[in-house]
């Protein structure tokens, strides 16, 4: 894959939080660099890994860390996502109070104004940079209308497409809500969105994304009209420094990206991209 791997992940067992050492599996931790985006998937797909962390990541250390809680303390990570995040060392809930910038409950497609308003100010309080300012933007859009038009009406085996998105009175079922939050330190943010359904099959979700990378994203636009797109999970990823996502079928389905908060656009997009995830099906 044109990657330095590096074949002894246990060499990196020192960047570790002790607490988290014992029990840690590595053969789900993939240490490499200089993996492309569309290899960094395949290895997800293709190799099993859970957790790949690029050893030149602006963020390596932290990201292996929240490697560690998400392997070892899943609900730790699915209460306190913004903390085991930004600041593994520090997870719990005070630690995400301090973090969080924005937070919205929303159940309707009508307060997608609402959410892209709250998250442009929150971003424009942290001056953000104005291109990253508009990539979360993108991703906090997409998160939520992924949340509304597509979990409620699919299934793991995506048998059924979302509802239409020119559909402007969509909302979930009766009593159903999700979040999506921002939080931020001085140096990295985190958007998110956590929807309760747990109805993303996120291998073919993956597969999607690395055809885009591997043809072009012209060749993958869904031109249907339901379902959207096709490309905005494709936009997400791409925007991210780092990936995020966690499955509970039936139960949850939440996912974050992490960036920059000042940087350049040409900077950021070389940074080499981290994935991470966690899929529980029912039994």
């Amino acid at each position: 894959m044109g990657a330095k791997k590096m074949q002894d992940n246990k060499q990196y067992e020192q960047h570790v939080l002790e607490h988290l050492r014992p029990g840690l599996n590595w053969d789900k931790i993939m240490v490499c660099d200089n993996v492309t985006p569309g290899n960094v998937i395949a290895l997800a797909l293709d190799a099993g890994y859970t957790h790949i962390c690029q050893s030149s990541h602006p963020y390596f250390v932290p990201d292996l860390n929240t490697s560690a809680l998400m392997l070892l303390e899943d609900k730790q990570f699915i209460n306190y996502p913004l903390s085991s995040i930004i600041t593994p060392s520090e997870v719990g809930p005070e630690a995400e109070a301090n973090l969080t910038h924005f937070e919205y409950k929303f159940e309707q497609a009508g307060q997608k104004f609402t959410i892209l308003q709250g998250v442009g100010k929150a971003l424009g309080e942290k001056k953000v940079s104005p291109s990253i300012q508009a990539d979360v933007l993108v991703i906090a859009d997409e998160l939520s209308t992924n949340a509304v038009f597509n979990a409620p009406f699919v299934d793991m085996e995506n048998t059924a497409s979302g509802a239409s998105r020119e559909d402007q009175s969509t909302r979930m079922h009766q009593g159903k809500s999700a979040s999506i939050f921002l939080g931020a330190n001085d140096t990295r943010l985190v958007i998110g969105c956590k929807d309760p359904y747990g109805t993303l099959n996120l291998m073919k979700l993956f597969v999607r994304i690395k055809k885009c990378y591997d043809t072009s994203v012209a060749e993958n636009i869904n031109m249907t009209g339901r379902g959207g797109a096709g490309i905005g999970s494709f936009m997400v990823f791409n925007s991210s420094a780092s990936y995020y996502a966690v499955v509970e079928e039936g139960q949850c389905t939440m996912i974050l990206c992490a960036l920059p908060v000042r940087m350049s656009s040409k900077t950021r997009l070389e940074i080499p991209k981290n994935l991470h995830f966690i899929i529980k099906n029912k039994r």
